[in-house]
């Protein structure tokens, strides 16, 4: 709720990044090995939702762009930007295909089976929340005209990989989770 009345785009992101947090407490709560799979594949597509928003959020802060005004039109100035900032805007939303639905889901349901289905509720409330606060970012890089028609100096090689690779699993783990959850569905029944 405190990142809705943020206009600093990085307080924003980083209070609703620390909600998400939040979501792994009902790994714990279901105490299930769907819960476990949970937590550690919302861990893992957390880590890439945010390393890919904060770095992409570093990178125009260093451009001067630091508030939600300074991101109108940003869609028209760095394209490239815009669409890597989008896939982890709507990953931490939870939009389909994208990995941050399922890691949602998996968490949303391991508190459903445990039977803490307000527990449920209150994240999927919590996610609207977020919903709201992501759709504000998107809707001033895509839906607003640029303050200035100066375009954005590109991303480096060393940056683009950092953020490209983060946004591809993304995608790639919300098409195909299968692997991956496999492997983390072994890795915690051979520990129990």
């Amino acid at each position: 709720i405190i990142a809705l009345i943020q206009h600093n785009v990085k307080r924003m992101i980083a209070y609703s990044i620390i909600a998400h947090a939040g979501f792994l407490a009902m790994a714990f709560a279901s105490a299930t090995v769907l819960g476990y799979m949970g937590l550690f594949f919302h861990s893992l597509i957390h880590m890439l939702m945010a390393s890919g928003a904060f770095l992409l959020i570093a990178f125009l802060e260093q451009h001067g762009l630091k508030e939600l005004d300074d991101y109108n039109g940003l869609g028209q100035r760095a394209s490239l930007i815009s669409i890597l900032m989008t896939i982890f805007l709507l990953s931490l939303t939870g939009i389909p295909p994208l990995a941050g639905f399922l890691s949602k889901f998996l968490l949303w349901s391991s508190a459903m089976e445990a039977g803490y289905i307000w527990l449920a509720v209150a994240a999927i409330v919590n996610s609207a929340i977020s919903t709201y606060v992501y759709i504000l970012i998107l809707r001033r890089i895509w839906g607003f005209a640029p303050q200035t028609d100066a375009p954005l100096p590109s991303l480096s090689w060393n940056h683009k990989i950092a953020v490209v690779v983060p946004a591809a699993l993304i995608i790639i783990f919300g098409l195909y989770p299968n692997p991956v959850l496999l492997y983390i569905r072994n890795i915690i029944t051979l520990g129990s």
